[in-house]
Formats: structure tokens, C-alpha cells, sequence
């Protein structure tokens, strides 16, 4: 598919996967008054803080068909917070 297909390509040139703008982040966020920004895979799934008590979190893409890798993250809200959660 066309998601691959341009994941191989960025692999192959030595690109590296493209963050949202760190400090675009933080503007929507205290403009929205929120303090996590939560989004769809990047190829790099993760939590990262932006400074300022504010963070980005990533989730990993749903490849239900990769053997041994198959990955499907999600989210809920427990106890702790904001939880992450391999549905695989």
C-alpha cells in the first residue's frame, strides 16, 4: 500500500520520519488549554514531552498481519491517567 511504499522509500533515502512540529504542538495545546496531544502513528510510537508540564503522544499503526510484530495500540482512561495498551 501507499503507507509502505513511502516508508520504504524514507527508509531507503536515510529520511527520518517526520514529528509534528514541537512548537506547534504546544501552541494548540495552551491555546485548547489541554496538555497532551494525541495522535496517529508516525512510525515512531511513543510519549514525548514538549517541556512546559505538556507532551505528544504517538500511537503505533494497526499491522494485524506482521507475524510475531502484529501491533494494534489504544488508549483508556484508568486509575493512573491516560493508559497504553497493545490490543495484540
Amino acid at each position: 500500500d501507499a503507507s509502505r511504499q513511502a516508508q520504504a522509500q524514507q527508509q531507503h533515502e536515510g529520511l527520518p520520519f517526520a514529528d509534528p512540529d514541537a512548537d506547534h504542538c504546544r501552541q494548540l495545546l495552551n491555546t485548547a488549554g489541554a496538555r497532551m496531544f494525541i495522535h496517529g502513528h508516525t512510525h515512531r510510537p511513543g510519549c514525548f514531552s514538549l517541556g512546559q508540564g505538556l507532551s505528544r503522544l504517538c500511537l503505533s499503526d494497526w499491522e494485524l498481519d506482521h507475524g510475531d510484530a502484529a501491533r494494534a495500540e489504544c488508549l483508556y482512561l484508568g486509575p493512573e491517567g491516560i493508559q497504553r495498551d497493545a490490543l495484540m
